[in-house]
């Protein structure tokens, strides 16, 4: 059911619509219930629906006393308290569990690929959303909070069961996560709205003993309960109309982060923002102020909110864009600095196609000029990103989004079906042409690398990288476009760009010499003293670090610098080589050089590298001088 999440993702477009939201005339409440014919998407539903549904679904019953579940509960739930999904840090903040032991345990509780998801409270909404949020995490939308809890289903004389149920596991896989999330860093800067959901005392500053007092600076105050209405009947969400003159009045528009006390609570203001209201870009700060103040360093505000307005030319931050951003002119050529006397010469690699058709590099220029109607993808770290990028550039941090981590250290490469949902999200379709870059030209590779993977030809790397985009003076913006997702269709090319554990162990049984070791000497010698150190056997050396110059930017060096390196480390382009590193990215960068600068056609990377290979003792390393 998997190859169903790219589907899943186009619906829930970064912007899911649950019911009408109007309000009940007799009681206040909002009617957000969609009740769907089949459950794909994270929304809301009734107690009549749940209860037409019973015994296709995992219930769960969020409350936090098993007491109460063992009392009382609606028939077939399973009783799982938020607290099963966090865990206690050494500073006594808490986050929700790493993806692969929230897969585990929803696994064991019988949620499998496919398997729809509701959850309930009682007093509280935010267990429940906080349930669908984690399944959002992971990957895995089919997930429903039930309107009114638990209150609404007893008051419509349906009943409850004290039968304690035991699960049967089922299988579910790891996708990557339908979440935003927001991290201190991005909180820091400050360029979006931080909407703080705690009660407005403890905004104002009232803490606990022991507990810090405050808030972070720049946030406003919206507390859970003013999203609410709560009656005899159960608990239930404002209607649409009053939550969106709220939060306009508050000036939460199109993006926002969602925090409170220690990220719980800001799970049940991101589903407001995010599945009732349709915000595109709302992110949650797991942590939330506990995590904030956890640094002494960090400033706090307390009182009231004072702050004058914004002028209104420069805004005081740059908007989130309703469009796509127009092509930025090019700019004139500024006259080339000359180069230092100990950096070495770079290459003219830029081909600047009017048409991008297969792998390539192109120029600052050939970006500054709208590359062609290309995506554009900034693969630095996104604090990096929100301080300033390209106009128009979509974000893509391939080391968080495009590698997961399997086993003790290796990380690897998403498979192409996985890497297809982060493509879509992106709005990136098998057609689409997209151009790399980055500060280095090893994420920027990487990203690209990972397109090939999946079949895709229409890539570009931009060379010199961002430090060329600034030192020739070109604008950057904090403007952050907007982005339909789409689905990407995975189209794996033959014979495939990539090599397995099994592809390399391979080569090692058959005493092959068509590994090629691309870390620097020290790595490739190891130390025979120290378990888990040097190479694979007879693997040759060619280290990354000579492909590259700083002059500027980052440069590749000139073609017959990097054939010559080839041809000392004995290696024959046109043999069917595999590159390997200590981490994908480097090995990614390799390769991209190797096959579209070098112009092999037959080498592959192996995206476990080194770290993969020696995690088991019993597989053979080698030491030493090369032989």
């Amino acid at each position: 059911m998997r190859r169903l999440v790219a589907l899943m993702l186009l619906l829930l477009s970064g912007c899911v619509t649950t019911g009408d939201g109007g309000a009940d005339p007799t009681t206040g409440r909002g009617r957000w219930a969609s009740d769907p014919t089949f459950l794909t998407k994270p929304t809301v539903v009734s107690v009549e629906w749940l209860d037409a549904q019973r015994g296709r679904l995992v219930v769960f019953d969020t409350r936090p006393s098993a007491e109460a579940y063992a009392e009382g509960a609606i028939p077939g739930a399973l009783h799982l308290p938020t607290s099963r999904l966090r865990r206690t840090l050494p500073d006594g903040t808490s986050r929700i569990l790493p993806p692969e032991e929230l897969v585990a345990l929803f696994s064991d509780l019988g949620v499998g690929d496919g398997v729809g998801v509701v959850a309930y409270g009682d007093d509280r909404l935010q267990d429940a959303c906080h349930v669908v949020v984690a399944l959002l995490t992971i990957g895995h939308p089919m997930a429903a909070v039930l309107e009114g809890g638990l209150t609404a289903w007893r008051e419509s004389g349906r009943p409850l069961v004290a039968d304690v149920l035991t699960p049967t596991p089922k299988f579910l896989s790891l996708a990557p996560s339908l979440v935003r999330t927001a991290s201190t860093e991005e909180v820091a800067l400050g360029a979006m709205p931080i909407v703080d959901s705690r009660p407005e005392d403890q905004f104002l500053g009232a803490a606990k003993p022991g507990e810090p007092a405050g808030r972070i600076p720049g946030s406003c105050s919206r507390p859970l309960t003013d999203d609410l209405v709560k009656d005899a009947g159960g608990l239930w969400w404002k209607s649409r109309a009053e939550l969106e003159a709220a939060y306009a009045a508050l000036d939460v528009r199109d993006a926002a982060i969602a925090t409170c006390k220690g990220g719980l609570q800001a799970t049940q203001t991101w589903f407001t923002l995010s599945v009732l209201l349709g915000r595109r870009d709302v992110r949650w700060y797991d942590g939330s102020f506990l995590a904030w103040a956890a640094d002494p360093s960090r400033p706090r505000e307390t009182g009231p909110v004072s702050r004058p307005a914004p002028p209104p030319e420069p805004p005081a931050n740059p908007p989130i864009v309703d469009r796509p951003t127009p092509p930025t002119p090019v700019a004139p050529p500024t006259p080339a600095e000359p180069t230092p006397a100990a950096a070495a010469p770079r290459g003219t690699y830029a081909t600047d196609p009017e048409r991008l058709e297969q792998p390539t590099v192109v120029s600052t220029g050939y970006v500054a000029g709208g590359a062609r109607g290309a995506v554009i993808l900034d693969t630095r770290p996104r604090a990096d990103y929100l301080k300033g990028h390209v106009a128009g550039a979509r974000h893509l941090d391939p080391d968080a989004s495009l590698t997961t981590t399997r086993g003790s250290s290796a990380r690897l490469l998403l498979s192409p079906r996985a890497s297809a949902v982060v493509f879509g999200q992106l709005g990136i379709d098998e057609e689409t042409p997209v151009v790399c870059l980055g500060e280095a030209l090893d994420t920027a590779c990487l990203a690209a690398a990972a397109l090939q993977a999946a079949g895709h030809r229409r890539v570009a790397v931009m060379e010199g990288g961002l430090d060329a985009w600034r030192a020739e003076k070109r604008p950057l913006t904090q403007a952050v476009p907007r982005v339909e997702p789409t689905v990407y269709k995975v189209r794996t090319p033959t014979p495939r760009s990539t090599a397995d554990l099994a592809d390399v162990a391979g080569l090692v049984d058959a005493k092959s010499r068509a590994l090629v070791d691309v870390r620097d000497a020290e790595a490739f010698a190891g130390d025979a003293a120290a378990a888990g150190t040097g190479r694979l056997p007879r693997a040759r050396h060619l280290p990354a670090a000579r492909f590259v110059t700083l002059d500027g930017g980052m440069w590749w060096v000139p073609k017959e610098n990097l054939l010559r390196d080839v041809e000392k480390a004995e290696i024959v382009l046109s043999d069917a080589a595999v590159i390997y590193s200590r981490h994908p990215r480097e090995a990614a960068f390799a390769w991209f050089t190797l096959t579209v600068l070098g112009g092999s056609a037959s080498m592959r990377w192996y995206d476990g590298g080194f770290a993969e290979w020696s995690q088991d003792p019993r597989r053979p390393l080698e030491t030493g001088p090369s032989r």
